[in-house]
């Protein structure tokens, strides 16, 4: 079998995703920001000592956002399967994230959590974690209508889907990389470009990007409400990234 030129094939994956990718690469790159910018913020408001819900809460959030990275470079690099099983990642720590927000007994539990097979929070919390993120993404008006509980079960059903991906589920791996032509194997071992790839990457860098903006929207927001100079930065900046995923949701799948 032939070496594999990884440097060069990814390269070229790049260049020929760059077209189809950039806007949701800024977009993650945007979130980085706002992620950087509240954790500083919140830590200038509050001073020393810090109440330990910030701490792990900081802790989760640069979690997030080394995965958000290391998934974009995979989705522009034509690893889209693996930036969706990244997704599941940041799926969960921003919903953790969510989940502790001001709770000092929830905090405390992360960081004494020693359960290798469990989760935390515990799958039977995770709907409410995933409103708790919701919620900081949506207006009031919107908290308690039918197109919530749409969006709250569209979560569900994103979850699933990177799960796929985290797990091998075969529906969605026993198509890629294979071909059988006539009664040989085709391979095709090192990144792969698609229109399914594309959408694949597409949907990992934009709800990676949305899922951590909430979670951080729930980090900073009630925080620096009595600091009026942190409070407007952090709401602007959390407006440039919101319009960056309203202009995308406008656009739709195709460019």
């Amino acid at each position: 079998m032939n070496r594999i030129a990884w440097a060069q094939s990814e390269r070229k994956a790049r260049a020929k995703l760059r077209p189809h990718l950039k806007d949701y690469i800024a977009l993650a790159a945007a979130t980085h920001r706002v992620v950087e910018a509240s954790a500083v913020a919140v830590q200038t408001a509050f001073g020393r000592p810090l109440p330990h819900p910030i701490i792990v809460q900081v802790r989760l959030l640069i979690a997030a956002s080394r995965d958000l990275r290391v998934l974009t470079v995979a989705a522009g690099s034509g690893y889209s399967s693996q930036a969706l099983s990244l997704l599941a990642n940041v799926f969960e720590l921003a919903h953790s994230i969510a989940y502790i927000g001001d709770d000092t007994e929830r905090a405390a539990k992360w960081e004494h959590h020693d359960a290798e097979r469990n989760t935390y929070p515990p799958a039977n919390e995770r709907d409410a974690a995933i409103r708790t993120t919701l919620r900081a993404l949506y207006v009031p008006e919107m908290h308690n209508t039918p197109a919530f509980e749409d969006a709250v079960q569209a979560q569900h059903k994103l979850y699933s889907r990177a799960c796929m991906a985290k797990h091998g589920n075969p529906l969605m791996f026993r198509s890629q990389g294979t071909r059988l032509d006539g009664g040989t194997l085709a391979i095709s071992h090192g990144p792969y470009v698609s229109r399914a790839s594309i959408a694949q990457a597409r949907i990992a860098l934009f709800h990676g990007s949305r899922l951590l903006l909430g979670a951080t929207i729930v980090f900073g927001r009630e925080r620096l409400e009595n600091n009026d100079d942190l409070a407007m930065s952090f709401v602007r900046r959390v407006d440039r990234v919101s319009a960056r995923l309203s202009a995308l949701v406008r656009r739709g799948p195709a460019d």
